[in-house]
């Protein structure tokens, strides 16, 4: 089976409250992370769709810096978790550092460099 992925996921863990159409909000923990998306664990989630627009903002663990928001669709949820692909962002500058953030966090950052120059996050 071959990844459609465009961007390579990273095991990095911080704080995401995703809100939901419906108004239904749930805080938890990223699971992985890429620049085109996250898979986010919450401790109650309701019954979503594929498709289905959000927003989310993600915060690093243990501290107060602004929150990052996106403007999201889910991929997939079951259970506790929610697959959630990002369509467009809020602020530039914190975006830019979200970016940097996981490049640095990568076990290879110039292979998510180039990636990120290969797939820009949202396209022209």
């Amino acid at each position: 089976m071959k990844n459609k992925r465009k961007h390579t996921r990273l095991p990095f863990e911080m704080s995401a409250t995703v809100i939901f159409a419906s108004g239904f909000s749930c805080t938890g923990l990223t699971k992985n992370i890429s620049f085109s998306g996250m898979y986010v664990e919450c401790a109650e989630l309701p019954m979503v769709r594929p498709g289905e627009p959000c927003s989310a903002a993600l915060t690093l663990t243990g501290t107060d810096s602004v929150p990052l928001k996106f403007h999201c669709e889910v991929v997939h949820g079951y259970g506790t978790m929610v697959a959630l692909k990002f369509t467009s962002q809020e602020n530039d500058e914190y975006f830019e550092r979200f970016l940097n953030l996981i490049i640095v966090s990568s076990p290879d950052p110039e292979a998510f460099r180039d990636e990120l120059r290969k797939n820009p996050v949202f396209p022209d």
